[in-house]
């Protein structure tokens, strides 16, 4: 089976089972892709073992067995009528599961491949999220593409645990709001915020002048998204230099018939943001429709973004971070992000 055909088949089982895995990735120039487990003494040959049980499935065309790999909730959203039977995979001996970088932390983790066969194509490159599931490594979410991914993605597949800002309670209202351009009126400026940062992550919480719909929300043909917050640029103490871009993502949902044929598409909103290097290169993206250890959160006129500071390849020690608007006439003036331990809360 050529790779293409793979894609095929995947693509196939992903669009039925309603995956909300939007991340994606594009050439990671000049970093690794190893990432550590998270922890030293977490193993991660139990997690390469059901990783290698997805290549085994896909060399012998066992499709019960690629099915048995993936969690409950991934099949439960196909729902029955899309069910297919043990010989909708077709085998292909000749396809390769390289593994090139792996991260565990707690019930949680990720394997980053590379996919070759014999048919001399490009390989692609497979980024698979696992979860415990009664005791065993369970497909919570995946993605595969043609350009190699950068070894951020494992970070945000698999983040840190929660840094001294949540364990405080996430006290925003203690944070200061930026400073906004005078030269703007208050009906002129749409969004506001305010950003921290603690061990483990980089917090930005954008704020909205109106009540934003909640991930999941249902929309009807003829409404509107809310306008998302601009382009942001991140620079770092050590000279780095990434892009923020929070986007509303609405998603179509088909509804079956008994006969297993879509009848109707239905719409939902969801958000997601996406972080560029300064190369304007994809390093990953993150939404609302992710469930297990979610980077964004949405609630009420708030938009929340949680970035590992390992994804920025930075750590707590970093001097200095400041957030500002791409725009060359901001809005927004530049916010300088302190951590959360040097601010007084009270």
């Amino acid at each position: 089976m050529k790779i293409s055909r793979f894609l095929v088949v995947l693509a196939l089982f992903t669009v039925i089972g309603a995956v909300a895995f939007v991340w994606f990735s594009k050439q990671s120039r000049g970093r690794a892709l190893f990432a550590d487990t998270g922890s030293t003494d977490q193993k991660s040959d139990d997690v390469i073992d059901a990783y290698k049980q997805l290549e085994k499935a896909v060399r012998t065309g066992d499709g019960k067995l690629y099915l048995s790999i993936q969690s409950q909730k991934k099949l439960a959203a196909r729902g029955p009528a899309q069910a297919p039977d043990g010989n909708w995979l077709p085998a292909d001996p000749s396809v390769r599961y390289a593994v090139l970088g792996v991260r565990r932390r707690d019930d949680l983790a990720a394997v980053l491949g590379k996919i070759t066969d014999s048919s001399g194509g490009a390989p692609q490159y497979y980024l698979v999220k696992f979860m415990k599931e009664n005791s065993s490594w369970k497909v919570a979410d995946d993605l595969i593409g043609e350009q190699p991914m950068d070894a951020s993605v494992l970070y945000a597949a698999v983040p840190p645990e929660d840094g001294s800002f949540i364990r405080a309670g996430s006290p925003w209202g203690q944070l200061p709001d930026a400073a906004t351009n005078p030269r703007f009126t208050a009906s002129g400026i749409k969004w506001n915020l305010r950003a921290t940062r603690d061990e483990s992550f980089f917090y930005i919480r954008f704020e909205a002048r109106m009540p934003l719909p909640a991930p999941d929300t249902e929309l009807s043909k003829s409404d509107s998204p809310p306008q998302a917050p601009d382009s942001m640029v991140i620079k770092t103490g050590a000279g780095k230099q990434f892009g923020l871009q929070v986007a509303d993502n609405p998603t179509t949902r088909a509804t079956f018939g008994e006969d297993g044929r879509a009848t109707s598409n239905r719409f939902f909103m969801q958000y997601s943001f996406s972080i560029r290097n300064a190369a304007h290169e994809d390093l990953f993206s993150e939404g609302t429709g992710n469930s297990i250890a979610p980077l964004i959160s949405v609630e009420r006129q708030f938009v929340t973004v949680k970035i590992p500071l390992r994804c920025l390849g930075i750590d707590s020690t970093d001097s200095t971070i400041e957030i500002s608007e791409a725009n060359s006439i901001a809005k927004i003036l530049p916010y300088r992000v302190d951590r959360f331990s040097n601010l007084k809360i009270h």
